[in-house]
């Protein structure tokens, strides 16, 4: 399912869209996620310019604003790697975000033959994860010293 698939098969809240990310909509994102919100303005644009350089990330956009970006990075075939990066203005619609979000990882099992979706999320942002386990991630494991300021991280994975 690509990006417009979502707003034909979606019924998102009044002026949500969705479509293929493009480096443009970064532009106005408030990111307040904890390992996004240190980072500096280059460096965030790289790691996210380099998530989406698979082609696979969608943007959801509300009148022109950046609500959120998601993709994912094919490992191998049937192992991906699924990141998720959200603006605070997208926490005024966690139930449509969550649906969503829940839509597209079906469609990475059903569609694109995955096996397993794996993330990884701070070990100290209690909102990423816990809506990781809402979307159904469970975690194998700390990822020691893992973040670009030597923060750990859990690594948590959706298996089929």
């Amino acid at each position: 399912m690509n990006a417009l698939d979502f707003n034909l098969q979606f019924n998102a809240p009044p002026g949500v869209v969705f479509l293929p990310f493009t480096p443009e909509h970064l532009g106005n994102m408030l990111l307040a996620q904890p390992d996004l919100a240190a980072a500096t303005p280059d460096m965030l644009r790289q790691r996210i310019l380099c998530q989406a350089s698979s082609a696979n990330a969608i943007t959801v956009r509300k009148e022109g604003v950046t609500l959120g970006i998601w993709g994912s990075n094919v490992i191998w075939p049937g192992l991906e790697e699924a990141w998720f990066i959200v603006d605070e203005a997208c926490r005024a619609y966690p139930k449509s975000m969550t649906r969503v979000a829940k839509m597209w990882l079906a469609d990475r099992f059903d569609s694109h033959g995955a096996h397993r979706v794996q993330i990884t999320t701070r070990k100290t942002d209690k909102r990423a994860y816990n809506w990781a386990k809402v979307l159904g991630f469970q975690p194998e494991g700390v990822l020691t010293n893992f973040g670009w300021d030597k923060s750990d991280y859990y690594m948590m994975a959706k298996v089929k």
